[in-house]
């Protein structure tokens, strides 16, 4: 469920502005859990299904939860486009 949540955040920070910015979160979410998942594997390899998932579900759910809601932030916020310069100094005569 939290999974479809982040995939319709991510559609609506892409249409508030933040375009591929908004992938970032759930690229990041990826990794972590790749990361956490392999370091638990290689620091104890004996461990069993139950074991490990009794340690990784925590963990994981917060992260997703703080990844949701940096995508929420974004949604909020919106990004601002920098203003355009235009030169006013352009032959003002003398």
């Amino acid at each position: 469920m939290l999974l479809v949540i982040q995939i319709g955040l991510v559609i609506w920070a892409w249409m508030r502005g933040w375009k591929a910015w908004a992938l970032l979160p759930i690229v990041f979410a990826v990794v972590f859990g790749f990361v956490l998942g392999f370091g638990v594997m290689i620091a104890n390899p004996e461990m069993t299904n139950e074991e490990f998932n009794d340690l990784t579900n925590p963990i994981t759910i917060v992260s997703d939860i703080i990844f949701a809601l940096i995508l929420l932030a974004m949604v909020v916020k919106g990004r601002q486009k920098p203003a355009k310069h235009t030169d006013t100094s352009k032959d003002q005569g003398p």
